[in-house]
Order: C-alpha cells, then structure tokens, then sequence
C-alpha cells in the first residue's frame, strides 16, 4: 500500500523536527483529520466536534464515537508530535 505523496511529505516533516512549530501545533488548537471518499473533515480532540469540512452523518457519528473512546489518546498524541516528533498508533472502532 503506497502513501499519498502529501503524507509522505507530513511524515518526513515531523520525523526532521524537534519542536511541532514547523507542523503548526502553535496556531492549531488540538485536532485530527477523516477523510472518507470524497468527504474530508477536521475534528477538534477538546472539545470533540467537527472544526471543518463534512462527512456523512452515519460516517460522522462513527468518528464521533471512536474519538469519544480514544479522546485521551488523541490528546496525547497531539502533544507527543508536537514535542517529540512522535505519534502512536490508536486502534480503530471494533
């Protein structure tokens, strides 16, 4: 499975630096990007709510549920990127 070159580029960026200055942690309050299909979406870790874009209803409740379940991993990993550079797989909604 091949990654989108313009994840590629995210990762390489975060694995360079020390600080998330470069990634825009600073400006950007906590948050995590779906994409869906066509549909893309940021949604805020806290408060958890779509920020940006659309997604399905059914799609939305989803995610909704899982950063419900996942929201103090979320919330770590946020942090840990941005000081460390480094980021935790969190496991899917089963």
């Amino acid at each position: 499975m091949s990654v989108p070159e313009s994840q590629g580029r995210r990762r390489q960026k975060a694995k360079t630096t020390d600080t998330g200055a470069n990634l825009g942690f600073e400006a950007n309050p906590p948050h995590f990007h779906v994409r869906y299909e066509a549909y893309r979406a940021i949604i805020g870790i806290a408060p958890l709510e779509l920020r940006e874009g659309q997604l399905p209803p059914r799609v939305l409740g989803l995610v909704m549920e899982w950063g419900e379940i996942h929201q103090a991993e979320l919330a770590e990993n946020w942090t840990t990127l941005a000081k460390e550079a480094i980021f935790k797989r969190i496991d899917p909604l089963v």
